[in-house]
């Protein structure tokens, strides 16, 4: 997870990060809804990045798996991935937020 002693800058990178996240989360379901494979691997790059930046590794570990399916044009499975995805999300900002304090 996010390293003791982080600075006000990092701070203020985690907290874009959670702004934007929805949204990510959101255009990788679109795509998922419209079978756009490219933008769910786009996505999920994206994702898969900046969860990494964050010591979010499991999370990283889900979107490089989700993102390479779709590079694949392998994306039948991918809803069940973002749900995967978005549980471990949201139990790595739990512990976040228990630990840190940070929202």
């Amino acid at each position: 997870m996010i390293a003791d002693g982080y600075t006000e800058d990092f701070v203020e990178i985690y907290r874009e990060f959670m702004a934007e996240l929805p949204l990510v989360v959101e255009d990788i379901s679109q795509a998922i809804v419209t079978g756009d494979a490219t933008q769910i691997s786009r996505k999920a790059h994206q994702l898969k990045g900046a969860a990494a930046n964050f010591g979010f590794l499991e999370v990283s570990s889900l979107a490089a798996k989700l993102e390479m399916d779709a590079k694949s044009g392998n994306i039948t499975d991918a809803a069940s991935q973002l749900s995967a995805l978005q549980t471990a999300l949201e139990s790595s900002i739990a512990i976040v937020a228990a630990e840190k304090g940070m929202k």
